[in-house]
């Protein structure tokens, strides 16, 4: 697996840089053991690099519900998506509102680049569609978000 691009929405890049978390959270995506086109492989990947730095496992965005978001770590939440594009805009809607409710202040998203989600499966969710489509949802998702494209 490594690095094929990063999408700063609403100063995402800048949020995470300001934590010095940033050079942290893009080499997680340089692993070349990792094979970029096994979601569950992928997926296990990002979980045992984040719980060794003490983020945590799937949380409830809130005690009135099952919905969870992959992990948090004090006002950041992480998101990692290799399946079905509508689960994409799913965990945008979760992100938006954990951050209008004051329980977040910016995201790291990570999703297959376009020509590895072609490899996964038939309409998996991809880092350039989702950059494309945050530009036009500008003023409805405001979360800041770090979008990153492994392959």
């Amino acid at each position: 697996m490594k690095l094929a691009a990063c999408y700063s929405h609403r100063y995402g890049e800048e949020e995470w840089a300001r934590r010095d978390l940033l050079d942290w959270i893009k080499s997680i995506c340089e692993e070349s053991s990792i094979d970029g086109s096994m979601s569950k492989v992928v997926t296990k990947h990002f979980r045992d690099q984040l719980t060794a730095k003490g983020w945590s496992d799937p949380v409830r965005i809130s005690v009135d519900s099952n919905v969870t978001i992959f992990s948090l770590y004090s006002d950041l939440a992480f998101q990692v998506q290799t399946g079905n594009v509508s689960r994409y805009a799913y965990d945008l809607l979760k992100l938006q509102y954990l951050y209008q409710a004051g329980k977040i202040n910016a995201v790291g998203f990570a999703l297959p680049s376009k020509e590895a989600a072609k490899k996964m499966n038939d309409n998996v969710a991809n880092a350039e569609r989702a950059w494309k489509e945050l530009c036009i949802f500008d003023r409805i998702i405001t979360v800041p978000i770090l979008i990153l494209a492994f392959e």
